[in-house]
């Protein structure tokens, strides 16, 4: 893949279950509606790219999303979208080394098993247990 946005035909890609963008000179934001048609994705890894923007809500929509990656993307800002937070099957959120703030009381309150988020300030630092 070529340096830039995330491509569009990704979202055609509906039977795919891990994606790894990482370090690939992703510069630009997340495309809102571009992951909804990926039902059956378990690993989102964005991590290490430019990424800008904030987190977009639809990636709630991706029910069986475990693990989301990303961090070291030092533009990405705003909160951690409540649909995200409500995912149940995630396991691990990573947001370290980006202006992501804010409360994650729902990631962590309303979870059946441990979650690992590791962000950038204290309030995103967590480890819960059922």
């Amino acid at each position: 893949l070529q340096a830039g946005g995330i491509p569009q035909f990704l979202s055609q890609m509906t039977n795919l279950k891990d994606l790894s963008l990482a370090g690939t000179n992703r510069v630009a934001a997340i495309p809102e509606n571009l992951f909804t048609n990926l039902k059956n994705l378990i690993l989102l890894d964005l991590s290490d790219n430019g990424l800008t923007g904030s987190i977009p809500p639809s990636l709630g929509d991706i029910q069986q999303l475990t693990y989301l990656l990303l961090n070291r993307n030092p533009d990405l800002e705003g909160e951690v979208p409540e649909s995200v937070q409500s995912l149940e099957q995630l396991e691990i959120l990573l947001v370290d080394q980006t202006t992501i703030s804010g409360n994650l009381a729902t990631a962590c309150d309303r979870r059946p098993h441990k979650i690992e988020i590791l962000g950038s300030d204290c309030s995103l630092k967590n480890d819960t247990s059922p």
